[in-house]
């Protein structure tokens, strides 16, 4: 009996140890906030399915697609960014922004066509 209970307490004070650890990892996140904006063409018009990307120095970060809007959301921490667009038939654009932990205003990125292109 005194053995069992012993093992039922290492099992408990083991989940316990467990559930802090994971606390901790979690408080040690650093914030989270969206990088949103537009991608258009030269006349305006939306850039749909471009694949837009948030890269810090050579690590791409996170990335995503426009919708049929042209619009995106990057879900980053703070920081600088280069953020980058390739979309068939446009040449590869991108900016360099700063996300902060205030309220940013939305990116617009417009890539030129490759037509006529040497």
């Amino acid at each position: 009996m005194f053995a069992q209970q012993l093992r039922s307490n290492k099992l408990r004070y083991a989940g316990a140890a467990v559930f802090c650890c994971l606390g901790l990892l979690q408080a040690e996140q650093p914030p989270q906030f969206t990088i949103q904006g537009q991608v258009v063409d030269p006349s305006g018009a939306a850039v749909a399915g471009a694949r837009v990307a948030a890269a810090r120095v050579t690590e791409i970060f996170a990335s995503a697609s426009t919708d049929r809007s042209g619009e995106f959301s990057i879900l980053v921490p703070p920081g600088s960014y280069t953020v980058t667009v390739a979309a068939g038939g446009f040449k590869d654009a991108g900016r360099e922004i700063v996300v902060r932990e205030t309220r940013a205003e939305p990116v617009v990125i417009t890539c030129k066509s490759q037509i006529g292109r040497r």
